[in-house]
Protein backbone atom coordinates (compact mmCIF):
# COMPACT_ATOMS: atom_id res chain seq x y z
CA UNK A 1 0.00 0.00 0.00
CA UNK A 2 1.19 3.16 -1.10
CA UNK A 3 2.01 5.87 1.54
CA UNK A 4 -0.03 9.27 0.57
CA UNK A 5 1.82 12.51 0.82
CA UNK A 6 -0.06 15.16 3.01
CA UNK A 7 0.48 17.98 0.87
CA UNK A 8 -0.85 21.19 2.99
CA UNK A 9 -4.10 22.83 0.90
CA UNK A 10 -2.39 26.23 0.03
CA UNK A 11 0.40 24.37 -1.53
CA UNK A 12 -1.62 22.40 -3.67
CA UNK A 13 -3.42 25.53 -4.50
CA UNK A 14 -0.15 27.91 -5.11
CA UNK A 15 0.86 25.14 -7.37
CA UNK A 16 -1.71 25.11 -8.90
CA UNK A 17 -2.43 28.58 -9.71
CA UNK A 18 1.25 28.62 -11.09
CA UNK A 19 0.71 25.71 -13.54
CA UNK A 20 -2.96 27.35 -14.79
CA UNK A 21 -0.92 30.59 -14.88
CA UNK A 22 1.92 28.99 -16.98
CA UNK A 23 -0.17 26.94 -19.10
CA UNK A 24 -2.22 29.73 -20.30
CA UNK A 25 1.08 32.02 -21.08
CA UNK A 26 2.60 29.13 -23.14
CA UNK A 27 -0.96 28.73 -24.77
CA UNK A 28 -1.31 32.34 -25.57
CA UNK A 29 2.16 32.95 -26.54
CA UNK A 30 2.94 33.81 -30.50
CA UNK A 31 4.38 35.99 -32.87
CA UNK A 32 3.19 39.80 -33.39
CA UNK A 33 4.77 42.09 -35.53
CA UNK A 34 3.55 45.21 -32.97
CA UNK A 35 7.68 46.09 -31.64
CA UNK A 36 7.35 44.55 -28.48
CA UNK A 37 9.88 42.08 -28.34
CA UNK A 38 7.67 38.80 -27.05
CA UNK A 39 8.07 35.57 -25.48
CA UNK A 40 11.55 34.03 -25.85
CA UNK A 41 11.23 30.30 -25.70
CA UNK A 42 8.01 27.33 -27.08
CA UNK A 43 5.58 29.78 -29.68
CA UNK A 44 7.58 33.02 -29.47
CA UNK A 45 11.28 33.70 -30.53
CA UNK A 46 13.44 30.78 -30.55
CA UNK A 47 17.16 32.10 -31.39
CA UNK A 48 18.87 34.75 -30.43
CA UNK A 49 22.35 36.72 -31.20
CA UNK A 50 24.86 39.30 -29.38
CA UNK A 51 25.76 41.24 -32.41
CA UNK A 52 27.95 44.14 -33.66
CA UNK A 53 26.22 46.45 -35.83
CA UNK A 54 27.76 49.85 -37.20
CA UNK A 55 26.10 53.35 -36.52
CA UNK A 56 25.40 56.28 -39.14
CA UNK A 57 29.24 57.56 -39.24
CA UNK A 58 30.21 53.79 -39.87
CA UNK A 59 31.39 52.83 -35.98
CA UNK A 60 30.97 49.56 -34.75
CA UNK A 61 28.54 49.39 -31.68
CA UNK A 62 28.78 46.52 -29.40
CA UNK A 63 26.31 44.57 -27.69
CA UNK A 64 23.17 44.76 -29.96
CA UNK A 65 20.45 41.64 -29.55
CA UNK A 66 19.00 40.10 -32.66
CA UNK A 67 16.19 37.28 -32.40
CA UNK A 68 14.53 35.32 -34.79
CA UNK A 69 11.36 33.11 -34.61
CA UNK A 70 8.74 31.17 -37.10
CA UNK A 71 5.10 30.93 -36.69
CA UNK A 72 2.45 30.07 -39.21
CA UNK A 73 2.10 33.64 -40.07
CA UNK A 74 5.44 34.26 -41.11
CA UNK A 75 9.30 34.68 -40.36
CA UNK A 76 10.08 37.09 -37.48
CA UNK A 77 13.08 39.20 -36.64
CA UNK A 78 13.71 41.62 -33.81
CA UNK A 79 16.76 43.56 -33.59
CA UNK A 80 16.98 45.50 -30.37
CA UNK A 81 19.92 48.21 -29.96
CA UNK A 82 21.84 48.71 -26.55
CA UNK A 83 20.82 51.18 -24.12
CA UNK A 84 24.41 53.14 -23.99
CA UNK A 85 23.49 54.08 -27.73
CA UNK A 86 20.28 55.24 -27.83
CA UNK A 87 16.84 54.43 -26.17
CA UNK A 88 13.07 55.98 -25.98
CA UNK A 89 13.21 58.63 -23.35
CA UNK A 90 13.35 61.90 -23.60
CA UNK A 91 11.99 65.33 -22.66
CA UNK A 92 12.08 66.03 -19.08
CA UNK A 93 11.89 62.26 -18.38
CA UNK A 94 15.38 61.60 -20.03
CA UNK A 95 17.55 58.91 -19.05
CA UNK A 96 20.56 60.37 -16.76
CA UNK A 97 22.99 59.72 -19.74
CA UNK A 98 21.54 61.54 -22.39
CA UNK A 99 23.84 64.55 -20.98
CA UNK A 100 23.36 67.29 -24.08
CA UNK A 101 19.47 66.08 -24.09
CA UNK A 102 16.76 64.37 -25.82
CA UNK A 103 13.27 64.72 -27.36
CA UNK A 104 10.84 63.26 -29.31
CA UNK A 105 11.59 64.90 -32.39
CA UNK A 106 14.69 63.61 -32.32
CA UNK A 107 13.65 59.72 -33.01
CA UNK A 108 11.05 61.39 -35.56
CA UNK A 109 13.48 63.15 -37.37
CA UNK A 110 15.64 60.91 -38.93
CA UNK A 111 16.07 57.75 -37.61
CA UNK A 112 16.24 54.41 -39.03
CA UNK A 113 17.63 51.30 -40.00
CA UNK A 114 19.48 50.60 -42.95
CA UNK A 115 20.40 54.36 -43.48
CA UNK A 116 20.37 54.93 -47.34
CA UNK A 117 23.87 56.89 -46.99
CA UNK A 118 25.78 54.27 -45.27
CA UNK A 119 24.77 50.16 -46.01
CA UNK A 120 21.07 48.92 -46.41
CA UNK A 121 19.02 46.46 -44.54
CA UNK A 122 19.28 43.50 -46.83
CA UNK A 123 18.12 39.64 -47.64
CA UNK A 124 18.08 37.51 -50.33
CA UNK A 125 15.29 35.51 -51.13
CA UNK A 126 14.48 33.49 -54.72
CA UNK A 127 13.92 36.66 -56.63
CA UNK A 128 17.85 37.95 -55.67
CA UNK A 129 19.04 40.45 -53.32
CA UNK A 130 16.79 43.42 -51.70
CA UNK A 131 18.04 46.49 -50.11
CA UNK A 132 15.75 48.80 -48.08
CA UNK A 133 16.17 51.58 -45.24
CA UNK A 134 13.42 51.17 -42.53
CA UNK A 135 11.56 54.06 -40.85
CA UNK A 136 11.71 54.20 -36.50
CA UNK A 137 8.84 56.42 -36.06
CA UNK A 138 6.54 58.66 -38.33
CA UNK A 139 3.61 61.19 -37.78
CA UNK A 140 0.96 59.52 -40.20
CA UNK A 141 -2.07 61.82 -39.57
CA UNK A 142 -4.55 62.39 -36.94
CA UNK A 143 -4.76 60.61 -33.64
CA UNK A 144 -7.61 57.54 -34.15
CA UNK A 145 -7.11 57.64 -37.97
CA UNK A 146 -4.40 55.85 -38.84
CA UNK A 147 -3.30 54.91 -35.17
CA UNK A 148 -3.93 55.63 -31.63
CA UNK A 149 -1.41 58.17 -31.32
CA UNK A 150 -1.28 59.38 -34.85
CA UNK A 151 2.58 57.60 -34.96
CA UNK A 152 3.82 54.43 -36.61
CA UNK A 153 6.72 53.40 -38.55
CA UNK A 154 6.44 53.78 -41.90
CA UNK A 155 8.53 51.01 -42.57
CA UNK A 156 10.23 50.93 -46.26
CA UNK A 157 7.79 53.64 -48.12
CA UNK A 158 6.69 56.95 -48.28
CA UNK A 159 3.21 55.59 -47.68
CA UNK A 160 4.04 53.40 -44.98
CA UNK A 161 4.28 50.16 -47.35
CA UNK A 162 5.24 47.08 -45.08
CA UNK A 163 4.31 49.86 -41.73
CA UNK A 164 1.36 48.76 -39.78
CA UNK A 165 -2.36 50.64 -39.97
CA UNK A 166 -0.69 51.75 -43.32
CA UNK A 167 -3.60 54.30 -44.35
CA UNK A 168 -2.22 55.64 -48.01
CA UNK A 169 -1.04 59.08 -46.77
CA UNK A 170 2.40 60.42 -47.60
CA UNK A 171 4.05 60.91 -44.53
CA UNK A 172 7.28 62.20 -43.97
CA UNK A 173 9.65 59.16 -43.18
CA UNK A 174 13.17 57.36 -44.00
CA UNK A 175 11.34 54.47 -45.65
CA UNK A 176 12.70 53.46 -48.62
CA UNK A 177 13.07 50.27 -51.23
CA UNK A 178 16.45 50.92 -52.25
CA UNK A 179 16.30 48.03 -54.21
CA UNK A 180 14.68 44.84 -55.34
CA UNK A 181 11.29 44.06 -53.79
CA UNK A 182 10.02 44.57 -50.54
CA UNK A 183 7.11 42.18 -51.33
CA UNK A 184 7.94 39.45 -48.70
CA UNK A 185 8.28 42.10 -46.09
CA UNK A 186 4.68 41.80 -44.12
CA UNK A 187 4.95 43.94 -41.58
CA UNK A 188 7.35 46.34 -39.54
CA UNK A 189 6.49 47.70 -36.33
CA UNK A 190 9.06 49.46 -33.57
CA UNK A 191 9.12 49.88 -29.72
CA UNK A 192 7.92 53.71 -29.53
CA UNK A 193 5.52 53.15 -32.24
CA UNK A 194 4.23 49.67 -29.57
CA UNK A 195 4.78 52.48 -26.49
CA UNK A 196 2.70 55.03 -28.02
CA UNK A 197 -0.06 53.11 -29.14
CA UNK A 198 -0.60 50.69 -26.54
CA UNK A 199 0.94 52.17 -23.24
CA UNK A 200 0.72 56.19 -23.39
CA UNK A 201 -0.70 58.25 -26.48
CA UNK A 202 0.17 61.18 -24.95
CA UNK A 203 3.65 60.64 -24.28
CA UNK A 204 4.83 62.50 -27.82
CA UNK A 205 6.72 66.21 -25.58
CA UNK A 206 8.29 63.79 -22.41
CA UNK A 207 8.06 60.07 -22.14
CA UNK A 208 6.87 58.63 -19.00
CA UNK A 209 8.56 58.69 -15.80
CA UNK A 210 9.06 54.72 -16.08
CA UNK A 211 9.10 54.60 -12.09
CA UNK A 212 4.78 55.15 -12.73
CA UNK A 213 4.91 53.61 -16.27
CA UNK A 214 7.13 50.56 -15.86
CA UNK A 215 5.44 49.01 -19.30
CA UNK A 216 7.19 51.38 -21.27
CA UNK A 217 9.68 50.00 -23.56
CA UNK A 218 12.66 51.70 -22.90
CA UNK A 219 15.29 50.30 -25.49
CA UNK A 220 14.97 51.05 -28.92
CA UNK A 221 13.98 47.80 -31.16
CA UNK A 222 12.80 47.31 -34.66
CA UNK A 223 10.24 44.29 -35.56
CA UNK A 224 10.24 42.63 -39.32
CA UNK A 225 7.28 39.50 -40.19
CA UNK A 226 8.66 38.34 -43.41
CA UNK A 227 6.05 36.07 -45.25
CA UNK A 228 5.83 32.22 -44.87
CA UNK A 229 9.15 30.54 -46.48
CA UNK A 230 10.91 33.73 -47.51
CA UNK A 231 14.18 31.64 -46.03
CA UNK A 232 14.97 28.47 -45.89
CA UNK A 233 13.05 27.40 -42.35
CA UNK A 234 15.62 24.85 -41.34
CA UNK A 235 18.49 27.98 -41.89
CA UNK A 236 16.45 30.13 -40.37
CA UNK A 237 16.67 28.00 -37.11
CA UNK A 238 20.27 27.19 -37.12
CA UNK A 239 22.19 28.90 -34.71
CA UNK A 240 25.16 28.65 -36.95
CA UNK A 241 23.14 29.90 -40.56
CA UNK A 242 20.49 32.69 -39.28
CA UNK A 243 22.35 35.21 -38.81
CA UNK A 244 23.89 35.28 -42.03
CA UNK A 245 20.47 35.33 -43.77
CA UNK A 246 20.42 39.08 -43.13
CA UNK A 247 22.56 41.91 -43.42
CA UNK A 248 21.49 44.72 -40.87
CA UNK A 249 23.23 47.94 -42.73
CA UNK A 250 23.81 50.81 -40.45
CA UNK A 251 21.79 52.69 -37.89
CA UNK A 252 20.99 55.97 -37.97
CA UNK A 253 20.18 57.66 -34.89
CA UNK A 254 20.12 61.87 -34.17
CA UNK A 255 21.60 62.05 -31.59
CA UNK A 256 23.66 59.01 -30.31
CA UNK A 257 23.99 58.84 -26.50
CA UNK A 258 27.87 59.24 -27.00
CA UNK A 259 31.00 56.93 -27.68
CA UNK A 260 29.55 53.02 -27.61
CA UNK A 261 32.36 51.96 -29.98
CA UNK A 262 33.52 48.39 -30.29
CA UNK A 263 35.80 46.62 -32.43
CA UNK A 264 33.44 44.00 -34.53
CA UNK A 265 33.09 40.55 -33.55
CA UNK A 266 30.85 37.79 -35.27
CA UNK A 267 27.12 37.23 -33.99
CA UNK A 268 27.60 34.72 -30.15
CA UNK A 269 24.24 32.94 -30.22
CA UNK A 270 22.97 33.56 -26.31
CA UNK A 271 19.38 31.81 -26.39
CA UNK A 272 18.33 28.85 -28.69
CA UNK A 273 21.81 27.20 -29.21
CA UNK A 274 21.56 23.84 -29.91
CA UNK A 275 24.59 21.63 -28.65
CA UNK A 276 26.50 20.32 -30.97
CA UNK A 277 25.72 23.12 -33.62
CA UNK A 278 28.95 24.41 -33.39
CA UNK A 279 28.00 28.07 -31.84
CA UNK A 280 28.45 28.60 -28.56
CA UNK A 281 26.75 31.05 -25.79
CA UNK A 282 24.92 31.00 -22.47
CA UNK A 283 21.65 32.64 -22.35
CA UNK A 284 21.45 35.60 -20.40
CA UNK A 285 19.00 36.08 -17.38
CA UNK A 286 17.90 39.61 -18.54
CA UNK A 287 16.68 38.72 -22.03
CA UNK A 288 13.55 35.81 -21.51
CA UNK A 289 10.85 35.25 -18.95
CA UNK A 290 12.73 33.77 -16.36
CA UNK A 291 9.56 32.33 -14.63
CA UNK A 292 8.41 30.84 -17.70
CA UNK A 293 11.31 29.43 -19.02
CA UNK A 294 12.47 28.16 -15.77
CA UNK A 295 9.23 26.06 -15.33
CA UNK A 296 9.40 24.84 -18.77
CA UNK A 297 12.96 23.76 -18.32
CA UNK A 298 11.95 21.74 -15.04
CA UNK A 299 8.94 20.11 -16.28
CA UNK A 300 10.94 19.27 -19.44
CA UNK A 301 13.70 17.73 -17.40
CA UNK A 302 11.21 15.85 -15.44
CA UNK A 303 9.71 14.15 -18.37
CA UNK A 304 13.65 13.43 -19.54
CA UNK A 305 14.25 11.82 -16.22
CA UNK A 306 11.07 9.83 -15.95
CA UNK A 307 12.05 8.50 -19.69
CA UNK A 308 15.38 7.64 -17.89
CA UNK A 309 17.59 10.12 -20.74
CA UNK A 310 20.40 13.11 -19.75
CA UNK A 311 20.07 16.39 -19.10
CA UNK A 312 22.35 17.50 -21.79
CA UNK A 313 19.67 19.23 -23.95
CA UNK A 314 18.62 22.00 -20.87
CA UNK A 315 21.87 23.25 -22.45
CA UNK A 316 20.83 26.64 -23.92
CA UNK A 317 17.34 26.54 -22.21
CA UNK A 318 17.96 27.77 -18.65
CA UNK A 319 20.21 30.07 -17.21
CA UNK A 320 22.87 28.50 -15.17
Amino acid sequence: MQRRMNIPFAVRQMALAVALATSATQAAASLTADGRLDVLGPGGYTLGYTIGFLDQNKNFIGNGKLYFGEDATGQFLYFQMPLGFVDNTYGTNASADWTKGHTFSDLLGSDALGATKVANFQWTDAKGTNKVEIDYISDCGNAGVCSKSGYLSAGVGPEGVGGAGSNGQSWGNEGDVVSGSAANILNIATSLEYDLNNVDSTATTNSPNLALTPNWIKEVGYEIQFAPGTFSAADWADPAKAASLISLGSAHVSPPKGANFASFQPPVCEFGCSPGSGVTGVPEPGTFWLMGAALTGLGWYARRRKENRGPDALCGLVPS
